[in-house]
């Protein structure tokens, strides 16, 4: 029987990435890989954050570290964005995206984080297509985040998305999302539709997770929890996204 072929994109920040990747490797690739088949793309940025500094530093991100990710997480492809450039492009030349959201909602807290990891989300996700390869599942993740246990690759419809929290911030769905390739394509081209007039009115896009999951139920599409056990790294420590019994 041929293995069942998933798509893992990485997306934002490589930040801590050399201390979480191989519970990624382990936990659930290893893991799942009698019945899976797993391919890895990254889409990052040639600058980042790092949990061990300060928030507000932000540091230029090396030849080596890159060829080091390369050679570890083994990604069929990975692209580089100018950070500097594509802030630069949302902040100046797409202003108005920022203008109408702030029209419509009056709320500014993150507003650039919904721009930015949109964005690249979207960029991962045309990355991946890129690839001849056709996949029947896509998992999106991020670079911080640890797979603190081993990870069973869920079933669900062909309707439903799957993400990975049980606690709700303002960045919950920035996070783990998995589900069959034609529900993902769904949300993972979420924003476009900071372009339509439409939607934006009738919604009240503050954080990531607004415009994802409004974007989702627009296509009569289902949010349901992973049972994984991931951790979110962050500068003190970790932050569970899961709930503990």
């Amino acid at each position: 029987m041929s293995k069942i072929k998933v798509a893992i994109l990485i997306s934002g920040f490589i930040r801590n990435w050399d201390e979480t990747y191989k519970s990624l490797l382990n936990n659930l690739i290893e893991y799942n890989s009698e019945n899976y088949q797993f391919d890895i793309f990254c889409l990052t940025y040639d600058r980042t954050t790092r949990y061990s500094k300060e928030r507000s530093e932000i540091e230029q991100v090396s030849d080596e570290e890159f060829e080091k990710l390369k050679r570890l997480i083994k990604p069929v492809s990975l692209k580089i964005l100018n950070h500097e450039k594509w802030n630069e492009h949302f902040t100046q030349e797409k202003k108005y995206y920022f203008d109408r959201i702030l029209n419509y909602t009056g709320f500014q807290y993150k507003l650039g984080g919904v721009i930015m990891q949109t964005h690249a989300m979207a960029q991962s996700f045309e990355l991946m297509e890129q690839h001849t390869k056709p996949y029947d599942i896509v998992m999106k993740t991020r670079f911080d985040i640890f797979y603190s246990e081993p990870c069973r690759m869920p079933h669900f419809d062909i309707h439903d998305i799957l993400m990975c929290s049980g606690h709700s911030n303002q960045n919950f769905i920035d996070a783990v999302l998995i589900g069959r390739y034609d529900s993902m394509k769904v949300c993972m081209n979420s924003h476009s539709r900071l372009e339509d007039t439409h939607f934006m009115k009738r919604r009240r896009v503050r954080f990531t997770e607004d415009l994802i999951r409004d974007n989702i139920r627009d296509a009569n599409l289902s949010i349901g929890l992973l049972d994984w056990r991931c951790d979110l790294a962050r500068e003190w420590g970790k932050k569970h996204l899961y709930r503990e019994d």
